[in-house]
């Protein structure tokens, strides 16, 4: 490479990480709940019931949509929005496995 600018292959790759890591932490994330579940089932010998209000249901929905953000910085061809694309993608890694934690010691 000429330069700090990236050749279009590997600028078209990068997306293409952030919506696998997007659709692998949904997976984990479904499989957590469903697996959660499960232990309750079994330790009360009933199905708890599951009740989220408006702000809870929201708050997923924005933080696994949050998820496609670095992907679309990633399409712009500069070094600012590929760093904000890391950054950005960090936090969302960061606190997906503290979320995760803190629901498996609870």
């Amino acid at each position: 490479m000429d330069g700090p600018e990236m050749d279009e292959k590997r600028q078209s790759r990068l997306p293409l990480v952030w919506l696998v890591t997007a659709v692998g932490v949904t997976i984990y994330g479904t499989i957590q709940i469903f697996s959660s579940l499960n232990v309750s089932a079994v330790a009360q010998g009933a199905m708890p019931s599951l009740n989220f209000n408006v702000a809870q249901v929201w708050a997923i929905s924005a933080f696994y949509c949050a998820w496609v953000i670095p992907a679309l910085l990633a399409q712009i061809d500069r070094p600012a929005a590929n760093r904000a694309s890391l950054i950005f993608g960090g936090v969302l890694v960061v606190l997906t496995t503290l979320s995760w934690r803190r629901l498996r010691t609870a």
